[in-house]
């Protein structure tokens, strides 16, 4: 259950982390894409391949401090899944785990098909031509699956008995969350994606709840036990 619990701790500091390096060490990157967005008339979400090309040709080190957290994200996601499933099987993290990889897949192919960008606005490769068309529908997409993940992962805690209450509240602002976020991305014409930053109160709450609960399950001779060799005289 502590693994768990871990396990879903790291899924919400992930990407509390990419927020701190997107405001910190990156945020001159991140301020010269939302320049280039306001030159074009167009959203950050929509800038074309060859204005995000020139923006990484000019902050190299920015784009790409965050760059490892993006792609640990999906792990830590399938890595959580699979625990919930080995640790409490049944239907709901069976779904947990399909609903992850296909999210861990979508989220890695436009983390793919955006580090192009890194060629150079005159050598692009076709699919990253396109970045002002997949950003959203991809980034949504991978959203939604995660948060369907998170979803099926705490039915499946509650099913099984673990952590009940924390299990519903995490359900059903995943849900909340899922279905704001699409409505959103749909209102705006697809301006705006479901942000994978969703994930952040549902995985939090999760985690703190199964570290409490086997905290609580723990003996407490076992806590306060002291192996022999290491008792001070």
């Amino acid at each position: 259950m502590k693994q768990t619990g871990h396990a879903f701790i790291a899924m919400a500091a992930v990407w509390f982390a990419y927020l701190v390096i997107a405001f910190t060490l990156a945020a001159d990157y991140q301020e010269a894409l939302v320049e280039a967005a306001e030159d074009l008339g167009v959203s950050d979400n929509k800038l074309p391949a060859e204005a995000i090309a020139q923006v990484f040709e000019q902050h190299t080190a920015g784009s790409l401090v965050g760059l490892p957290i993006l792609f640990a994200a999906p792990a830590i996601m399938l890595m959580t899944a699979f625990a919930v499933r080995k640790h409490w099987p049944s239907a709901f993290a069976t779904w947990s785990v399909r609903t992850a990889v296909v999210s861990a897949a979508i989220w890695w192919a436009y983390l793919l098909i955006d580090s192009g960008s890194y060629l150079g606005p005159d050598n692009l490769p076709p699919l990253t031509r396109d970045i002002d068309v997949l950003t959203v529908p991809l980034v949504a997409a991978a959203s939604a699956f995660a948060l369907v993940s998170v979803i099926a992962a705490a039915e499946g805690l509650r099913k099984a008995g673990v952590v009940r209450r924390a299990a519903r509240i995490a359900s059903a602002l995943a849900a909340f969350l899922l279905v704001a976020g699409l409505a959103g991305t749909f209102t705006s014409g697809f301006e705006d994606p479901l942000p994978p930053i969703a994930l952040f109160p549902s995985s939090l709450i999760l985690g703190i709840a199964l570290l409490r609960s086997a905290r609580k399950e723990q003996p407490p001779a076992a806590r306060l036990f002291i192996p022999v060799g290491q008792r001070e005289d």
